[in-house]
């Protein structure tokens, strides 16, 4: 099973590269995390609850956990399994850390670029990604004007 990690800035349009992703391993078992970076907050009580909180599982609105169940749906002979999680800090040790710990093999990344973000402190991970001891995997995707007009219905469609 290949464990993956793609970035994702909650739109519905970041998640085009799972269909790249399934697409480019046809045949393989597929396990994806969605990750978002985070400023690693730096007031005391935000840092004794960070775990408890669930401040930012607000970003993952209703559309976004509507089209994560439609991509599950859809590529389920080879997606084993879609989750989503946040990593705290803006440093490439602790997405290093985040990686090995989480066994992953493989970076995916879209080829133009992931600019968007979706809170104030959010973190840019493509850059760090990149600076860390994991390939990277650069798949082309629709433009960002394109991104934007994706609907639930084009990710039932696309092949």
């Amino acid at each position: 099973m290949k464990r993956i990690v793609i970035p994702t800035d909650f739109t519905i349009g970041s998640l085009q590269l799972v269909g790249e992703v399934a697409a480019h391993f046809p045949g393989s078992r597929l396990h994806i995390t969605l990750l978002h970076g985070m400023e690693m907050p730096t007031g005391i009580l935000d840092l004794l609850f960070l775990g408890k909180r669930n401040e930012h599982n607000e970003m993952v609105t209703p559309a976004f956990a509507n089209a994560c169940q439609i991509i599950e749906n859809k590529y389920a002979s080879v997606l084993e399994q879609l989750t989503v999680q946040f990593v705290y800090g803006n440093n490439r040790r602790v997405v290093q850390h985040f990686l090995d710990a989480n066994d992953i093999g493989l970076v995916v990344l879209p080829s133009d670029g992931l600019k968007p973000m979706a809170d104030p402190q959010s973190v840019d991970l493509a850059a760090l990604l990149k600076k860390c001891r994991v390939p990277v995997l650069e798949l082309p995707v629709k433009t960002a004007a394109a991104k934007e007009k994706v609907l639930l219905a084009d990710l039932l469609l696309a092949g």
